[in-house]
């Protein structure tokens, strides 16, 4: 019941005037507002629309980071007024609803379910979906970037993560002393990191994993000489300088 209410309010609400409906065009006709469409309004980030018949799909590319956010809805319903009743991918039952309408050489776009939104108007461009998909790497979940430790009571490993490095503080039971180490990160897609690991013979070799936080902890999945390894951290707050004694190695 909820997207009726919603919609019947929104239309309410633009009748008696309101603020926000101002330039909000519901003379919605089938056709004008499908296809892929571009909008600068927001600082440092171009966000690029398709509209179909299927699928919203935003693409917010971060211009600084070089990076692009996706956003899919799955396209439930549309009516002759305009509103799009859609399904973000992962949030279940919990449908959304957006006001789209065509102006002339632009489409005017509205979460009506967010009563802080204001209307974003996009505008026709000369990219296709394709590029834009190729464009830039997916940006990374930022709650992956922290301290964390393996969630393992044999073992004490801890693990630093930014956007360009990786800290590990691996516990030596028999030494009694951390073993310390450095991972360059290269890419970052989505939550695929990308990294070059140096062998003993100090040759270098491209290795990836999967990062992603699920309900508060940390999923690892990666591969070790061929084998497939998965591994669980847990937030933690701890200053690296503070894990002592270090372990020596020994280069001969």
């Amino acid at each position: 019941m909820k997207p009726i209410i919603s919609k019947r309010l929104f239309l309410l609400l633009c009748i008696i005037g309101i603020s926000f409906c101002d330039d909000v065009d519901l003379t919605f006709e089938a056709g004008e507002v499908r296809g892929f469409w571009e909008s600068r309004e927001r600082s440092g980030v171009i966000t690029y629309l398709l509209v179909s018949d299927s699928n919203l799909i935003f693409y917010h590319y971060d211009k600084r980071n070089g990076c692009t956010t996706t956003e899919n809805y799955l396209v439930k319903e549309i009516d002759e007024a305009g509103f799009f009743t859609v399904n973000k991918e992962g949030e279940g039952d919990q449908d959304r609803i957006f006001a789209i309408s065509g102006n002339k050489n632009r489409v005017d776009v509205r979460d009506i379910d967010d009563s802080s939104d204001e209307i974003v108007k996009y505008f026709v461009t000369e990219i296709t979906q394709v590029e834009v998909e190729d464009l830039a790497p997916e940006c990374p979940d930022e709650e992956v970037f922290g301290t964390w430790k393996l969630d393992q009571m044999d073992r004490e490993v801890y693990i630093s993560i930014s956007d360009q490095e990786i800290h590990v503080a691996d516990f030596d039971n028999e030494q009694a002393c951390y073993f310390f180490s450095t991972v360059v990160i290269t890419l970052i897609d989505g939550n695929v990191f990308y990294f070059t690991v140096f062998n003993q013979n100090n040759e270098p070799t491209e290795e990836q994993a999967v990062l992603e936080v699920v309900d508060g902890v940390l999923k690892v999945s990666r591969t070790e000489e061929g084998v497939e390894i998965f591994e669980d951290y847990l937030p933690v707050e701890i200053d690296f300088s503070t894990l002592t004694p270090s372990c020596a190695i020994d280069f001969q």
